[in-house]
């Protein structure tokens, strides 16, 4: 193998082992520093997609994926149908999630408003 063709492999190997590691954001910055993001549904685009998935970014990594190049090979095409489904329900879990936060907190307000009264109401009944 040639000097021309050892940086894009270390790039994308160094980006993979980030990745299989777990370090997404390591592997997106990585990526970014050598400008190995392109259009086309590669190792890079997809790292940078599951980055912006796995930090919350949903919105970031369904745009990236609108914005990836014509998708004509069936394989990187099931890829792609593959991170916009699991993006797109990663998204709808948080959203849940989010709602849940806002219901819990708003039960735990009204719990403790409720446990206050009672024990003001108990405080009083026992004064008398």
């Amino acid at each position: 193998m040639g000097a021309a063709h050892t940086g894009p492999v270390l790039l994308a190997t160094g980006a993979r082992a980030l990745a299989v590691a777990g370090r997404w954001e390591d592997a997106y910055a990585r990526l970014c520093g050598y400008q190995g993001i392109g259009r086309r549904m590669l190792d890079g685009r997809q790292v940078v997609v599951i980055a912006h998935a796995a930090s919350g970014d949903t919105d970031g990594a369904l745009a990236l994926l609108g914005a990836t190049g014509s998708v004509e090979d069936p394989h990187a095409r099931q890829i792609a149908t593959d991170l916009i489904d699991r993006t797109t329900a990663l998204a709808k879990a948080e959203e849940v999630m989010a709602r849940d936060d806002r219901e819990s907190s708003t039960l735990d307000r009204w719990a403790g408003r409720s446990k206050r009264a009672l024990i003001h109401e108990n405080a009083s009944t026992t004064e008398e």
